[in-house]
């Protein structure tokens, strides 16, 4: 057998190199293993094993030595000897020859380098006389399912071409089985003597389906696949609310019936599914089918357009998925009055042009007496001049389970704003109070820099920048005054160090004498018209 590989693999004269990573060594550098091969691969002959490595500080030792893929035994183990390049980055040949096998031969190295790095043995390589293999006849048996139908039997061959052109079954390999169309692993079998496999497999919808021979010390690897039909089966609901209704705070019965339609048309009860309940008011609730298909449950009524919708999404674990379905029952409009409370609109002041936050709460009556959050109200944000004409809505949002909202407008000009409750099915009208917000032209400073960077102690250090405002859109701004501030590496302080003037381009700069490692930043403080800015931080290190 192996003389009849050895035969093939000459044939072929292939080798496989793989770029290793770059393992990093504290303190002595990072060393590269580029690739690794044999000066002949034919299996019975001599050869020489040659290594192309790198390393930023040179490397002093490197060694080898072969084993076949997944076989631990050492077939040999080589000194080398530098035979081109540099120690940084040069080849190194083994100083002996070795007979190279039939099989797969995976190389390893090990290697030194200066200041007493070492590089434990990793794989860098394959010498590639493995014979070819192929997966044939993979069979999927029934290989079209249903919801209640996922189990199936995978059948197939593994074979590899003899001497004479005929293929001969692989015996006693692994083949895995993959779902494909998943990224699943479904198992895994052997073959017997004649290459024959065959499995159980279940799956809950359509999948392509792969058998894969993986490669070993002796063979190649191989794939092949087959397409698996799935139908899941169709699936109808019912749901049923009292028709009077509900009250708030009060329970209500819910009823229905969920059915599933078999290949041939027949429609029956679904058992033991889950059914999710819910509303636009309360909260969803899960529910098992009885034998029949029917479900029963209590739902509190809570304040909201209360459409009672019935969900089965079709997983059935084990038995399969089967197709979505849904219901909706008659609903009962149920409001509330709600109140707009903590309203705040901010920054203050603002950028013009910038965003401003309005935030709150809504609350609503509560059952009990007082007043509870209102979650799910739909609010929106007005905006006035003088507090007496409203223009908008500028925005729309939902409050949160806790009756909060957010909402970000643009600040055009100084003014009022404030958020109403838009009337829907849960929720009366109501407006809340304002919020006055004075707004401001922005501005900033771009392209800070702190230079030379490294600079020696007792030169100078310029710090530069540009101010710039926006009033229509962004431009220089000139004859301002910019505060510069510098904070020394581990503290906290920003100390001031000086004032520059900006230019007519809105240019600053700034000297001081380099003293100890930090940080510098400017800042502009801003006026009645325009709003106060601060730099990013720039660092300089001090030698």
């Amino acid at each position: 057998m192996r003389r009849l590989l050895g035969l093939l693999a000459a044939l072929v004269m292939s080798i496989a190199v793989l770029a290793m990573p770059e393992p990093a060594m504290a303190g002595v550098g990072v060393l590269k293993i580029k690739s690794a091969k044999a000066t002949d691969t034919t299996p019975g002959h001599s050869a020489q094993i040659e290594v192309a490595a790198a390393s930023d500080y040179g490397v002093t030792e490197l060694v080898v030595r072969l084993h076949l893929v997944n076989d631990r035994n050492i077939i040999a183990t080589l000194n080398t000897d530098r035979i081109s390049g540099t120690a940084e980055d040069g080849v190194w040949r083994s100083t002996e020859t070795v007979t190279i096998p039939d099989g797969r031969v995976e190389i390893e190295v090990k290697a030194a380098t200066g200041l007493g790095g070492h590089l434990g043995y990793v794989s860098a390589g394959i010498i590639d006389n493995g014979r070819d293999v192929r997966l044939s006849e993979l069979t999927a048996s029934p290989d079209s399912l249903d919801s209640e139908h996922g189990d199936f039997r995978l059948t197939g061959r593994l074979v590899t071409r003899a001497t004479d052109g005929t293929e001969q079954g692989v015996g006693h390999h692994t083949i895995r089985l993959l779902n494909a169309t998943q990224n699943l692993e479904m198992g895994y079998t052997i073959t017997d003597d004649q290459g024959y496999f065959s499995a159980a497999a279940h799956l809950n919808r359509a999948a392509r389906v792969d058998a894969v021979s993986p490669a070993d010390a002796i063979y190649r690897t191989a794939k092949i696949e087959t397409v698996v039909h799935y139908t899941a089966l169709a699936t109808r609901l019912t749901i049923e609310a009292p028709a009077d209704g509900g009250v708030v705070g009060k329970g209500m019965t819910l009823t229905g019936r969920l059915e599933r339609q078999s290949l041939t048309g027949e429609w029956s009860g679904l058992s033991g599914a889950t059914v999710n309940l819910s509303s636009s008011g309360a909260s969803a609730i899960d529910v098992v089918t009885g034998a029949d298909g029917t479900y029963s449950a209590q739902m509190t009524v809570q304040p909201g357009d209360v459409y009672w919708s019935a969900l089965f999404l079709g997983d059935m674990g084990a038995s399969g998925t089967y197709e979505h379905s849904s219901a909706v029952a008659n609903g009962v409009i149920v409001r509330t009055q709600p109140k707009i409370v903590d309203l705040d609109a901010g920054p203050e002041p603002a950028g013009r042009g910038a965003t401003v936050t309005v935030r709150g709460h809504v609350v609503r009556p509560a059952p009990a007496g007082g007043t509870e959050p209102a979650p799910q109200a739909y609010v929106g944000v007005q905006f006035s001049a003088d507090g007496k004409k409203w223009s908008g809505p500028s925005g729309f949002t939902l409050t949160d389970a806790h009756g909060a909202f957010s909402l970000g407008v643009t600040a055009d000009r100084d003014g009022y704003w404030r958020a109403f409750v838009e009337k829907d099915y849960s929720y009366l009208a109501a407006t809340g109070p304002s919020d006055y917000v004075d707004t401001k032209y922005r501005t900033r400073i771009s392209g800070l820099n702190a230079s030379p960077e490294p600079v020696r102690k007792g030169r100078t250090i310029t710090v530069a920048g540009v101010l710039e405002r926006n009033t229509t859109s962004w431009k220089a701004f000139a004859t301002r005054s910019v505060k510069i501030y510098f904070r020394a590496d581990g503290s906290t302080k920003w100390t001031y160090a000086g004032t520059a003037r900006t230019d007519g381009h809105g240019r600053f700069s700034f000297g001081a004498k380099a003293s100890k490692d930090g940080s510098w930043r400017a800042t502009y403080a801003g006026d009645s018209s325009y709003l106060a800015v601060t730099s990013a931080a720039d660092h300089v290190d001090v030698r």
